[in-house]
Parts: C-alpha cells; sequence; structure tokens
C-alpha cells in the first residue's frame, strides 16, 4: 500500500488538490511550493493533498515485493483517477528551477487531463471550473 494509506488507512480521505511534478525538482523547492498552496487555501494545514510519492505504491520490482507492480499500476490509472475524482478541486503543476515539466510526459499527460476535465466541468457551470 502507499504512505498515505500507511498513515491513514482507517478512514482515507478524498483529495482536494493533486500536485503533479517531474521527479527532477529540488525537494526544498517543492516543499516550499506545496506550502505556499496550503496557505493560499481556506483549508490551509487541513488540505487534503494527492502527491503521487505518497499516494502510489513506489514498487522495488524485487522478488518478494507484495504490491502491484509498475505495469499494473498503469493499468489502473491513478493519476487519471485523481484527476477525474469529483471532489477535486484542482490540478497543481508544481515548477521547479531543476527541469521544465513539459519535457516529461507524465506531467504532459496530466495536464492534459485536467484540461479535459475542466472543460467538462466548465460545461456543467462547475464551481471548480475557474481554478481547476
Amino acid at each position: 500500500c502507499s504512505v498515505a494509506l500507511l498513515y491513514n488507512n482507517a478512514k482515507p480521505l478524498s483529495a482536494d488538490i493533486m500536485i503533479s511534478h517531474t521527479w527532477a525538482e529540488d525537494v526544498i523547492e517543492v516543499q516550499e511550493a506545496i506550502h505556499d498552496i496550503a496557505m493560499r487555501h481556506p483549508k490551509g494545514n487541513d488540505l487534503v493533498i494527492w502527491f503521487c510519492i505518497f499516494g502510489n505504491y513506489q514498487c522495488g520490482e524485487e522478488p518478494g515485493d507484495m504490491g502491484p507492480t509498475v505495469s499494473e499500476q498503469l493499468t489502473q490509472d491513478p493519476f487519471g483517477t485523481v484527476i477525474n475524482s469529483p471532489q477535486l478541486e484542482s490540478m497543481c503543476l508544481v515548477i521547479t528551477a531543476e527541469q521544465d515539466p513539459y519535457d516529461r510526459l507524465w506531467c504532459v499527460y496530466e495536464l492534459s487531463v485536467a484540461l479535459e476535465v475542466q472543460e467538462e466541468i466548465q460545461k456543467k457551470k462547475d464551481k471548480r471550473a475557474l481554478n481547476f
């Protein structure tokens, strides 16, 4: 299971915001970006953030590894599933000095799905559309 479920197994929470990132970023820059997002949000420290490094099982693909493989996880489309969650308020792309997120196919995929969701919720006049 993921780190998030290890700490929150009894009552899993639904994400308010999803973080997209490049994996090549400076961890301090990411920490500052997430802190800024939370402090600008009305929920502040109670904001529920889905961040793949905590939300996805981080498999080692080693003998005895009990979790799903990377291939198995990809068929479940965890990123698209989170972005399409009806309670998700927005998807935030963390941009740092280390890597251009448009060089990472995952970031491009996540942005593409988020834009599709935003278009759909705009058609429905959903209040989330403005900041999605």
